[in-house]
């Protein structure tokens, strides 16, 4: 897998794919709320914390580093509670909508502890400065 290898280090993290396609590298660049409009049609990667599932589990919604509420629609439903820490690797279909193709739920300590506004500053200085974070995910 070509997610980062902190991972490792987290044994408790589950990573999750949606679809079935197989394991392709593709550029994604990494997004807030703000910025996925900037993205449609394009495959983004997304952190964020969980607020809320739908019963069905088909979709849920997540608070965006910079405080935006983001729809995360799933492909499939969700069969485990997701709270907490959420990455998001999927396309962006709508100014506010993500459709998934893979996630990465976090252990809670790793939760608890993650300075969001800081990661938000990077997330906006590396869409500043593209040329000089090329950012690569699996999905």
């Amino acid at each position: 897998s070509r997610y980062p290898n902190d991972l490792a280090r987290y044994p408790n993290a589950r990573i999750t794919f949606e679809h079935n396609q197989g394991i392709r590298e593709r550029r994604k660049m990494r997004v807030n709320g703000n910025l996925l409009s900037s993205y449609q049609r394009q495959t983004v990667c997304l952190l964020g914390r969980v607020l809320q599932s739908e019963v069905s589990g088909m979709s849920l919604k997540l608070e965006s580093p910079d405080k935006q509420v983001v729809q995360v629609i799933m492909k499939k439903p969700i069969e485990e509670p997701l709270e907490g820490l959420l990455e998001v690797v999927g396309e962006v279909t709508a100014k506010l909508a993500v459709v998934c193709h893979s996630y990465v739920l976090f252990p809670p300590g790793m939760s608890q502890n993650f300075d969001m506004e800081t990661y938000n500053r990077l997330v906006e200085l590396m869409n500043e400065r593209k040329e000089h974070y090329p950012t690569m995910a699996s999905c």
